[in-house]
This record gives structure tokens, sequence and C-alpha cells, in this order.
């Protein structure tokens, strides 16, 4: 799948601001940046639930793609029972007639919720509710899986069994793009990652070329400080950001030094060379701009 260059605009946010990405084969391709960054929109540009003002998405390839949808949202009738809700899904997608039993029960199978087929929605937890949210997105059995931040708002084992779930479809050679705000989640289970921000793609490609290209082997030191006793005042605060080498042996030469200078020290935290170093770096600077008056390294 290829995004070329697409825009889109709601009244005066501009949501996409010429995105590109591709999509390969039999990858997970796990799309990350801050709320409101334009990752939920993409998704839905892909679905075709909203039309782009320009720019194209178009698949290579197979001709008419099966696209499975799970939105962040979870978008089921509570009053029915799991079991009715995937019959009323399958009946409006376009799986043929005569294999909606088999696909039901093959997504009942997949996502773990035979025992829950006839329970009620609203007596499942979250959990099982996300877990019948990806049921109805695999009903048609998809070509490309799009995923919309699937373990939001679980707890810690049904996001394990979410991850099991992703990483045995891409076992089968299922294509996934996931978004996600769970560093830790893109680590376990993506192939890529492309960081979006303000609506832009800032930085795409593997996980451990991307740290290299973007951190190389530094830890990242990021320090709030402010001159003032008032924390509220935004232009008394600064934020300071070193890279280093060595952890033990420099930051307490770089501490020594900011508070030799008047500072106070609200806050310090320290990334080693990894995912989470590479998207604080990316984005921390534009997201704090109001927050900060400037970022001051020693």
């Amino acid at each position: 799948m290829v995004v070329d260059n697409v825009t889109k605009k709601f009244a005066n946010c501009l949501a996409l601001d010429n995105v590109s990405v591709n999509l390969y084969s039999g990858e997970c391709l796990c799309l990350i940046g801050p709320n409101g960054s334009g990752k939920s929109t993409l998704i839905r540009a892909i679905c075709q639930r909203i039309t782009v003002d320009k720019g194209k998405i178009y698949f290579t390839g197979k001709v008419n793609k099966r696209i499975g949808w799970i939105p962040q949202e979870i978008a089921v009738y509570p009053t029915l029972s799991v079991l009715e809700n995937l019959n009323y899904f399958a009946s409006i997608s376009d799986v043929p007639v005569s294999k909606q039993k088999e696909e039901v029960n093959q997504s009942l199978l997949i996502c773990a919720l035979q025992n829950r087929a006839n329970d009620k929605v609203n007596n499942l937890s979250v959990g099982m509710k996300r877990r019948l949210n990806f049921a109805i997105g695999l009903l048609n059995n998809p070509d490309i899986i799009l995923m919309d931040e699937p373990t939001s708002g679980v707890d810690p084992e049904n996001r394990n069994k979410i991850w099991s779930l992703i990483a045995e479809l891409k076992s089968k050679g299922s294509t996934i793009l996931l978004t996600t705000q769970n560093l830790e989640e893109v680590e376990q289970i993506c192939d890529r990652v492309a960081i979006i921000n303000n609506g832009r793609i800032v930085e795409q490609g593997e996980l451990n070329a991307l740290t290299e290209r973007v951190i190389g082997r530094f830890w990242t030191v990021s320090i709030d400080a402010r001159k003032s006793v008032d924390s509220e005042i935004n232009n008394n605060k600064v934020r300071i950001r070193e890279k280093i080498t060595s952890v033990e042996n420099e930051l307490p030469c770089i501490i020594d030094g900011i508070k030799h200078q008047g500072w106070l020290i609200d806050g310090i935290r320290v990334l080693p060379p990894n995912i989470h170093s590479v998207y604080f770096e990316l984005t921390d600077q534009q997201q704090n701009k109001e927050s900060f008056d400037e970022y001051k390294p020693l």
C-alpha cells in the first residue's frame, strides 16, 4: 500500500500535511505520534471514511484487496451477545452468505471468544470488548488490517493477549498498520515505525536503523529547570537537553552546572538509545514549545 503526498484539512486545522508512507506486504508498521498528530485521520483516509484534499492512496499487487478496520472506539452493540454482534457485522460486510458462519466461528477462535459467544457485550470487560472489536475487523479475512490504538484502556493481561493475537496474525502473513501511543508496544510487535507530528511524517524506518540515525549510541538527558520559585511562570522555565555516553560519569556534572547557574531543577528524564528517546527527540520540542521558553543546552 502506498500513501502518496496526502493532505487533509478540517476547517482551519491541517490534519495531514503531504504525508507519504509505504506499507509492505507481510509487515507490521507502527504509526506513532502525540494526540492530535494525525494518526486516526490517516487511518480513516485509508479506510475511505474521509476523502483527502490532495494526494492519493493506492494498493499494489493483488487487485481488490480486502481491508479490515479495527477502530479506536469500541464499535459494538452492547445489548447484543458476542455472537449476535459477529453475525450482524458479517451480514453487512462483503463476506459471502455461504461463508458467514465459517468466518464468524474463525473470528471467535482467533480472538479466543468462543467461550463468551453467548454473553451480552455490556457484561464484558473492556479487554474482552477490544477483542470483539478485533473479531469484527477480521471477519472478511482481510489482506491488510488497520488497527487504531488497539490496546487503549485495557489491563496488562488483555494487552498481552492482544499482542499475542497480533503476533499470530503476523506469523500468518497479515499486513498490519497500527497506531499506538504505547512505545513498549512498538518494540514488542512492529517491524518498522513512522513518527507523525503536526500532520507530517517526521521520520520512518526499521527500529534499530531509525535509532542509530536519530540518536546514535548516546543517552538522552532532558532536564526541566526554572529560575523562579513560581513554576507556573512560563518565561522562567527552560528545558535543557544533552546527549551523553556515560550516565554515571556525565550526569552529575550536568546537574552541578545547572545548579551553579542558578536554576532550580523540576525534573530529569534519562533515556537510553531506543524508540523512546527517538520519539521524544522528534516530538518533544514541538509539543512543549508553549510550556518552555527555550531549549537551552549547556
